[in-house]
């Protein structure tokens, strides 16, 4: 399943530099390259982990690091190059 993820700013979305808190509150990891989605968190009070974790891209084989540049939009985390 691949997201239609319009990077601009739109207004009523929450859009900043990921933090820790935001890795918690966030549903799902987005590709910023092709908008597929990376990572889903399956179970309520599950957190993606911030701090050592890599994730690839099955659509394009981008890899993307814990350690990237992130921002958080609504719910959904996507990388920043």
């Amino acid at each position: 399943m691949a997201l239609n993820i319009d990077k601009e700013d739109r207004p009523g979305l929450y859009k900043s530099r990921a933090t820790i808190e935001d890795f918690r509150k966030a549903e799902m990891i987005v590709c910023s390259n092709c908008g597929h989605i990376i990572a889903r968190k399956g179970k309520k009070g599950v957190c993606f982990d911030v701090f050592d974790c890599s994730w690839k891209c099955e659509n394009c084989g981008e890899l993307w690091l814990s350690s990237d540049s992130w921002i958080r939009v609504g719910k959904i985390l996507l990388a920043e190059h």
